[in-house]
């Protein structure tokens, strides 16, 4: 956006979003919503403290991020939370608390596949094995999707994901996509 709008917003966002990631996520997961008031800064929104299924998204993202994109390593640095759980957990949590670091649940396949980019970003490949072995277990041969009770929202997921580890999908330092059509 920041080629085709040159005069917007979106470079400024661009430069302030790894520090946005940090500042709302003190103990590495992110949320789901935050509000900010000046003089509270960063705060609970009235949604809550969860990070959910919103949230799941800021992993997926951050781990399909170009290396080479300014602010990447900040963004997936200050997400961490997710990281150190699953060291000694086999699957995501549903729901994680980013004021207190609780987590709870377990989330569902989407989160899984989500999670893939983030955590070979990361290098860590047992977790990614791990959400591989999830992956393959729940997916239905005959209809090709994902999850003993497919969901819409787990093949969004699944198809971002995946289409970044196969390489379908791309971005560049810019954030622009790179098709493996184009």
């Amino acid at each position: 956006m920041a080629h085709a709008l040159p005069h917007g917003p979106w470079r400024a966002m661009a430069a302030h979003l790894p520090g946005f990631i940090k500042a709302v996520s003190p103990h590495g997961f992110a949320p789901d919503w935050v509000a900010y008031s000046p003089q509270e800064g960063y705060h609970m929104a009235p949604q809550g403290a969860d990070g959910s299924y919103n949230a799941i998204r800021v992993y997926l993202w951050a781990g399909m991020s170009n290396p080479d994109t300014p602010g990447a390593q900040r963004i997936l640095d200050s997400v961490s939370g997710m990281a150190h759980y699953l060291q000694s957990h086999l699957l995501p949590p549903v729901s994680e608390n980013w004021q207190t670091g609780a987590t709870s649940g377990t989330g569902p396949t989407g989160f899984s596949a989500a999670l893939i980019p983030y955590l070979m970003q990361k290098n860590m490949n047992p977790a990614v094995h791990n959400q591989w072995l999830r992956l393959n277990a729940d997916y239905d041969r005959a209809d090709g999707l994902y999850g003993k009770t497919a969901h819409y929202y787990d093949q969004n997921l699944a198809l971002f994901a995946l289409g970044w580890v196969y390489h379908t999908i791309r971005f560049d330092r810019n954030g622009e996509l790179k098709t493996a059509w184009h």
